[in-house]
C-alpha cells in the first residue's frame, strides 16, 4: 500500500495506479471538490487499485494507520504556508515526519517536493530531526516534463515556468527497530 497525501486533481496517484495495477494506492485530500474530480477520473479508468478519503491527513497518519503497514508515502506540493505566523499550519513537522516513519514497512520511502525553498529547508530539517532513518536525501532540479509517468499537476505547470522543484527522500532501514 502506498499513500499520497493531498492528492489534488489525482494526478500522480490516477497515472501510477494505471501504471502498476498490483499495487494499492490511497489518497488523502482534504477539498472535497478535487476528491470529487479524482473520484471521477477513477470510475473512468476503472481503477480497482485506489482508494480515496476526504480527511485531514495528520489525523489519517496519527490516528487510522497501522504501524509498519505502508511501503511509501507521496507528499507532492504541499501548501507551504509562507507566512510565519502560518508555518504551524504546514503538514511536515517533525511530529508528523515520526508517525510517517512510524507507518512504514521497513525500507518504506518518503518523498516529498516543493517548489517553496524555505519550504525545502524546513522540511529538510523536520526529517532529519528523526536519527533513525537509514538515508535521507535531498535535491533539486527543474520540474520534469509532461511525459514523466509520475508527473503531478503542479510539476507540470511549474515545468512550463521553469521554477525549480526541490526533493526529500527518506528510506527506512531494512530492519527497523522497536519502539
Amino acid at each position: 500500500m502506498e499513500i499520497e497525501i493531498g492528492v489534488g486533481k489525482g494526478r500522480f496517484i490516477l497515472d501510477e495506479a494505471v501504471r502498476r495495477p498490483d499495487t494499492g494506492f490511497l489518497g488523502i485530500e482534504r477539498v472535497r471538490k478535487y476528491l470529487r474530480m479524482t473520484h471521477l477520473r477513477l470510475n473512468e479508468l476503472g481503477c480497482e487499485n485506489v482508494r480515496l478519503i476526504c480527511e485531514d491527513a495528520g489525523y489519517v497518519v496519527r490516528q487510522l494507520v497501522v504501524d509498519n503497514s505502508i511501503a511509501a508515502y507521496h507528499v507532492y506540493f504541499p501548501d507551504p504556508w509562507p507566512k510565519r505566523k502560518h508555518h504551524k499550519r504546514r503538514i511536515i513537522q517533525p511530529d508528523f515526519v515520526r508517525h510517517l516513519y512510524r507507518t512504514l514497512n521497513p525500507s518504506g520511502v518518503l518523498r516529498i517536493c516543493t517548489d517553496h525553498q524555505q519550504y525545502a529547508h524546513h522540511i529538510d530539517l523536520a526529517v532529519k530531526s528523526l536519527p533513525e532513518w537509514e538515508e535521507v536525501r535531498t535535491w533539486s532540479e527543474m520540474a520534469r516534463t509532461e511525459e514523466s509517468s509520475t508527473a503531478t499537476h503542479f510539476e507540470v505547470k511549474y515545468s512550463r515556468e521553469k521554477r525549480m522543484v526541490y526533493w526529500t527522500e527518506c528510506r527506512c532501514p531494512n530492519e527497523k527497530p522497536i519502539r
